[in-house]
């Protein structure tokens, strides 16, 4: 196939059911402190989903609550135990079937997430599905070896997944030397965060409703055998076509 092809996934509600990013934080946390604590965030999401506060805001508030002053070792063995023992039963089933029919087809897979790094990486290095050097997400900022509950960087979310996507794929190795106008870019999301990486695609899934309703495993991949990569497709030149 000439020119090369970068598949890229959201995580949270496309890969998964649901948000990642509570379940976690009630791991780390236990149940009935975790509960508890929950009920004074109500103002901070209520602005939120008022759109009076950015989700870079709220999710700051969410992890200064629950993870400030944590040893950032306890932090990534938690992460881990999570990404092997709590992740997988809540896999959206077709969408990993997608995602298996990308590898197969020989695509570059590569996820792009506001979730955290902590439990991302090492759920995609257990999965085999994708290489955790392709894991683009928010990462929790450590200072002295403990958490401060600020985010290191911006958070991947919204444009930001566009100029990160970008320059992930420009910098690393696995597209050294390779013309930037033949790179063809799928890419799937299931809401507001994940618009602008959909528009910046080749070919953009927005799994709606509807789609997230599909248990059929193969419905994806059918689609994917429609979509003629080997050519053009919806006005996008490469690289050059994403956001600066």
């Amino acid at each position: 196939m000439p020119g090369t092809v970068v598949a890229a996934f959201d995580f949270d509600g496309t890969l998964t059911r649901h948000d990642t990013l509570l379940p976690f934080l009630m791991f780390v946390a236990g149940k009935g402190v975790f509960a508890r604590a929950l009920v004074g965030q109500i103002p901070s999401l209520a602005l939120f989903l008022a759109g009076k506060r950015t989700n870079a805001v709220a999710k700051e508030h969410l992890l200064g609550r629950f993870l400030r002053g944590f040893d950032s070792e306890d932090v990534r063995r938690m992460g881990e135990e999570f990404a092997l023992h709590q992740l997988p039963r809540m896999l959206r089933k077709p969408m990993i079937s997608c995602l298996r029919a990308h590898r197969e087809r020989g695509h570059r897979c590569v996820m792009v997430s506001a979730s955290l790094d902590v439990y991302l990486k090492p759920w995609a290095a257990s999965s085999g599905l994708i290489d955790p050097r392709d894991v683009i997400s928010s990462k929790l900022q450590v200072e002295r070896g403990r958490i401060t509950g600020k985010l290191e960087g911006q958070n991947c979310y919204g444009v930001q997944k566009v100029r990160e996507l970008k320059s992930h794929l420009v910098s690393s190795a696995g597209l050294a030397g390779a013309d930037s106008s033949k790179v063809k870019i799928v890419a799937y999301g299931d809401s507001h965060g994940d618009r602008q990486m959909l528009e910046a695609a080749c070919h953009g899934v927005l799994l709606t409703r509807r789609l997230k309703l599909i248990t059929d495993p193969l419905f994806f991949v059918k689609k994917l055998d429609e979509w003629e990569l080997t050519q053009e497709c919806r006005g996008y030149t490469g690289l050059q076509g994403l956001a600066q």
